[in-house]
């Protein structure tokens, strides 16, 4: 997947040439696998969508997920052993081949537009490869991300085609029951 667009800043009319690109070795129809686990988190967390999957896993304490670091809190010290449940160490992602085999093996996943985090990134809302690694493994997605002019990368990229944005638990809820009941879309997913 090689995608090419331009934006435009808005007070130096300066384009910008940003280009995603994510290998035709991890295309859908070459990563389909089992979905051993209810959701796998990998990649940094938006804040808002974690608080929801916390909430979620303590309402629903039989589904299955993976992330990083034993306890249910977000690892922001980046441990690399990841867990099922918070017990059962699986192992590390060392490799990008690692991280497509852990990814792919969830049903679903969470993916924040980056600019909302603090740090470097915060009021830059991009779109990031990892979105097209998760399309890639056939994961439902769960997402968050800004519209208006903030919201130029998430239309372009269509994330609305897999996600609303997500901004209350109601709706974190609603979506998680539902990706964990139905198939994705296999079209939809091997033509994106």
């Amino acid at each position: 997947m090689n995608v090419h667009i331009n934006h435009k800043q808005e007070k130096n009319i300066c384009p910008i040439p940003i280009e995603l690109f994510l290998s035709d070795k991890w295309n859908f129809a070459n990563n389909q696998t089992d979905k051993k686990y209810d959701i796998v988190l990998t990649g940094r967390q938006d804040p808002l969508l974690y608080s929801f999957f916390m909430e979620y896993v303590k309402k629903h304490p039989d589904i299955t997920y993976v992330k990083r670091g034993k306890n249910l809190e977000n690892d922001n010290q980046k441990t690399k052993e990841y867990y099922v449940n918070g017990k059962e160490c699986i192992g590390q992602i060392e490799t990008r081949e690692d991280f497509i085999k852990q990814q792919s093996q969830g049903r679903t996943t969470l993916y924040g537009v980056q600019g909302y985090l603090d740090g470097f990134t915060k009021g830059f809302y991009h779109i990031t490869p990892h979105f097209l690694e998760m399309v890639a493994c056939g994961c439902f997605i769960i997402a968050r991300y800004p519209s208006g002019s903030n919201g130029i990368d998430a239309e372009y990229y269509e994330i609305n085609q897999f996600s609303d944005s997500i901004e209350s638990y109601d709706k974190f809820e609603a979506a998680m029951d539902l990706s964990l009941n139905s198939d994705i879309d296999v079209n939809k997913y091997s033509s994106y």
